[in-house]
This record gives C-alpha cells, structure tokens and sequence, in this order.
C-alpha cells in the first residue's frame, strides 16, 4: 500500500558480477546485507544532496535472475519522491547527483561485506579491489516519477516475485540424446532475440541457482513504507503533504477521481467555474500536448449521447372492467344510473 499523494520513483541497484560469486557461496548474510545496504545507501545520498536528513519510504524487491536466467542480484527499489524532516515538514526530493548515489550505493555494499565477512581474508582482498577498480562507485538506475504509470511498474516488479526464473513458453527446444536444452531471451543492450544451448545439467543449475535461503523475505519495507508504521506516518504524511491527489493500492481497487477533482487539489481552484463572472461552465474539450483530444462534447453530441428514447405509454388494462375472461376488442362504457 502506497502513501496517498505521494508520488514514488523507481530505482535499479546493482553489483559488480565478482562480487555476485561471493554473495553466491554466502547467500543468508549478504542477501540481507545487501537490502539493508540500500536503505542505508539511499538516505546518505538524500542527506548529503539536501543537507538535511529525510526520512524517506522504501519498498525493496530482490531480483536474482538476470534475462538470460544467469546468476544475476540486483535490487528494485520503489522509493517515495519526498520525506519527512525532523521538524515534521515535507521535504520534495528533486534532483539527486547520480554520481552521489553510486558512489554511496559502493560505500554501503563494501562496508557491509567487511562488517559480515570480517574473518574471512578472501573477501577482504575482494572489497579493496572492489574500491580501486570502481573508484566511481556501483551502477544505479534512478528513474522519475513512477505515479502515472504505477501500474505497469507493480506488474514489471510483481512478475519477478511470483514467478519463476524462466516461462515454459522460453524453452525452444529439448534434445534428450544430446542432453541439451534451447531457450530464448531478449538480450538487454540490443534488444534482440538470442537463442542459447547448454547442458541439461547447466540448465538445471542456473535455475535451483535462484533458490533462495528458507525464510528469506524478498520484497521488504523501510522507513515510511515500514508496516508496522504505516498508520501513523499515512497521519504525519497527511498533515505536512497538502493537496493529496489520490490513495494508490498496490492489488485493490483505487477511487478514481474526475477531471474536475483533480483540478481543485492540483490547483486549488474549480475549473468548470467562469473566474469573470462565477457561473458553472460547460466543460465542452480537452486537449493534450502528447495525446491530442481526449474528450470533445460535440462528438458525444453527434454520437447521440443525450438523445432521448421516447417510449410509448403502456396500453390500459381493463380486464377488471369485463372480469377474467378475455379482453373484448370494444368495451361498452356503463351509463350512470338516472333516478326520478
């Protein structure tokens, strides 16, 4: 359940393929690491761009396949576009450095590595070679403002929790003499199709490879998104966030608001009413720089929109007047009765 008027941002964290072999031989305490290291990374970049410390909400998501069903830990992060001050205030997100939260995101995932691998010499080779061969940090993905499209962002993310590492409908072909299997996937710099063969014994292994540790969680919640808090910090949200526009629930039915709702919270005026005069106007068409006309009343007009059915009005019924019989084709009135 998302924050409502608040819009959210998506951000793809992901590691060096050597230090993807270590997590491999050490999967429960550097899988959790590495989740923790995000929140951690994200509110340092945060404080450092903004000079201020935020509380922000996360909402982290462990993805461990790559396209290709190779072994591949990364990390999706929904994250809200703004935070709460200390002072209880709203404090917007805006621009932050890409260069900031590499490096951040680098700091973090090190000195997690070194804090849980702190007996094992390997590692540590391994993290200060880390430090000199990407002095620029690790690569993050930050993307803008995921609102409008909040639906196909929960579906991309969605997918990768609920289902397998690779569809059925990807494996080409099966040779059981040869003991090879053919699948296909769509190669992520040239957006083509490749089909790969290997051993049905390296098929195998790249997907049991994706197991993960019994219990491990893999979607988890930090700082405003926290479910333990989220009742009380919608409340804190509520008071320093005016003008929220809408409540957002990830697999529920979300109330839509009109045209006109809208308006009033974005720009706290009404729309349909004349600044001149004060009178309700007619909302008569809609254009929009991307996707043209959205609404236009004279075609609904023209479609028959307003036109109305007249229907003929039901025939009496005067059984009653002749019994229960059949109705005759011509009914005598009864003459009053006249006295002298």
């Amino acid at each position: 359940m998302l924050h409502p008027g608040v819009s959210y941002r998506q951000l793809i964290l992901t590691i060096p393929e050597a230090l993807r072999t270590l997590i491999y031989h050490h999967p429960a305490p550097l899988l959790d690491g590495l989740m923790q290291a995000a929140q951690a990374a994200l509110d340092a970049a945060v404080a450092v761009a903004k000079r201020k410390r935020v509380r922000l909400g996360y909402i982290v998501v462990l993805q461990t396949a790559g396209r290709s069903g190779k072994y591949n830990r990364h990390l999706h992060v929904l994250m809200t576009d703004g935070g709460l001050t200390e002072a209880g205030e709203w404090q917007a997100l805006g621009y932050i450095p890409y260069d900031l939260i590499h490096r951040q995101w680098q700091q973090q995932v090190l000195a997690m590595i070194e804090e849980r691998m702190a007996g094992d010499e390997p590692a540590l080779r391994l993290v200060a070679l880390m430090r000199r061969r990407y002095p620029r940090g690790f690569v993050a993905h930050l993307q803008g403002d995921a609102l409008p499209r909040l639906g196909q962002l929960t579906r991309y993310i969605v997918k990768y929790v609920v289902s397998p590492p690779m569809a059925l409908s990807r494996i080409v072909a099966y040779d059981r003499e040869q003991g090879t299997v053919s699948y296909w996937y769509r190669d992520h710099l040239s957006h083509q199709k490749q089909t790969e063969t290997v051993s049905r014994e390296t098929f195998i292994g790249r997907m049991v490879q994706h197991i993960l540790p019994k219990g491990f969680q893999r979607i988890r919640y930090y700082g405003l998104q926290a479910t333990c808090i989220l009742k009380k910090v919608r409340q804190q949200i509520g008071q320093a966030l005016p003008g929220a526009v809408q409540l957002v629930m990830v697999g529920f039915k979300t109330l839509k608001l009109t045209y006109r709702e809208r308006m009033k919270q974005a720009f706290g005026r009404d729309p349909l009413r004349c600044p001149r005069c004060g009178t309700q106007m007619w909302l008569w068409c809609i254009w929009h720089p991307d996707y043209g006309v959205i609404y236009d009343e004279l075609q609904r007009m023209k479609a028959g929109v307003y036109e109305r059915h007249e229907r003929p009005p039901p025939e009496p019924d005067r059984t009653r007047d002749v019994g229960l019989g059949q109705r005759p084709r011509h009914l005598q009135l009864p003459l009053p009765t006249l006295s002298v």
